[in-house]
């Protein structure tokens, strides 16, 4: 935070033409009037999720903000409105979704399509670090951070895939992560994460990202000519709770969360390309995209639509690998269907 104000201090010293190429971030004046549009957040009852949806619903949109943790869902709604006396109750509305289960993503996206509501965007916001080694909470696959953040999104994103493409222009964000992207790798023959050690906590946060930047990247392949665009962003070095959450027995942990404490930006700037993917009507058929800060540089000075997928991210035919493989060891599970049904 210390860093943030520093270095938005020292902006208005650069040249414009600097301040553009160097420090451009999207704001709230370029987002419309969102009246009539439907949105699901995932996480969003904290974090980066949590000013996705504020600010969402502050430009007139509808949101479902989903979570596991629904007392934390009602404080997030209480704080809005505390700031935004002008959002509704009706306008940001908590549901439940266990995203480290499949049986429960499955039975959210039942329950949100017995809304009848048409969806415009889906932001899969939820994620963690350095989380349980363990199992996903019905046991069903057998890595917890595999489940949370790749094939929970994976799978919510295809069982929801029917409505966007029937409410199309709509959205699909995904919110990856710099560090995946230069650090993650993919182990072909261990894809549900059976072998991921303990003793290695940032392997599984690491693969995930990875998997979820590749199966984004492909995404926005089949959706094209759906009228569903789809995109990847990185916060850059947002503080919110994702390390706080993490195992703390952890030294990684520890070490992050010191850092964060002096060097991360504020969650609201972390938000800020997640908003830009959603609402900027110059975006609509470049799905593809990946949002962000140019990586592990300037994290907490620019934001940028740049070309920043790294390794086998930047592989079609890994990309198509991957997406094929998730859909058959999901197979056995719950029905997946591709954007064409």
């Amino acid at each position: 935070m210390a860093a943030e104000l520093i270095v938005d201090s020292l902006a208005g010293l650069l040249p414009a033409s600097l301040r553009r190429r160097f420090m451009w971030r999207p704001t709230l004046g370029d987002m419309g009037d969102l009246f009539g549009r439907v949105y699901i957040v995932t996480g969003g009852s904290s974090g980066v999720g949590f000013q996705v949806v504020k600010w969402l619903a502050a430009s007139n949109a509808t949101v479902i903000l989903a979570t596991h943790n629904m007392p934390g869902a009602r404080k997030a709604i209480r704080d809005i409105q505390r700031d935004l006396p002008s959002v509704t109750q009706r306008q940001v509305r908590p549901m439940f979704l266990d995203q480290t289960s499949i049986l429960s993503i499955n039975k959210f996206a039942v329950d949100f399509k017995g809304l009848g509501l048409p969806l415009h965007g889906l932001v899969n916001a939820a994620g963690e670090a350095m989380g349980p080694a363990g199992p996903g909470a019905d046991g069903l696959l057998p890595s917890h951070t595999l489940v949370t953040n790749y094939y929970g999104p994976f799978l919510l994103t295809h069982l929801l895939m029917e409505v966007l493409t029937a409410s199309a222009p709509s959205r699909v964000v995904n919110v990856c992560s710099a560090l995946g992207e230069l650090a993650g790798t993919v182990d072909w023959g261990d894809l549900s994460g059976a072998n991921l050690k303990d003793s290695d906590p940032l392997a599984a946060y690491n693969a995930s990202k990875r998997m979820l930047s590749m199966f984004t990247r492909e995404l926005a392949v089949r959706c094209r000519g759906t009228g569903t665009d789809v995109f990847a962003v990185h916060p850059g070095f947002a503080a919110t709770n994702l390390w706080h959450k993490s195992l703390h027995r952890y030294p990684a942990s520890r070490l992050f969360n010191v850092v964060e404490e002096w060097f991360a930006q504020h969650p609201y700037y972390g938000a800020l390309p997640a908003l830009y993917a959603l609402s900027e009507p110059k975006l609509q058929g470049r799905g593809g995209l990946y949002i962000g800060p140019p990586l592990m540089l300037p994290l907490v000075l620019h934001t940028n639509v740049g070309d920043y997928w790294q390794g086998e991210s930047r592989s079609d035919e890994s990309c198509s690998r991957l997406y094929d493989a998730t859909v058959k060891l999901l197979a056995g599970i719950v029905h997946v269907a591709g954007p064409s049904g």
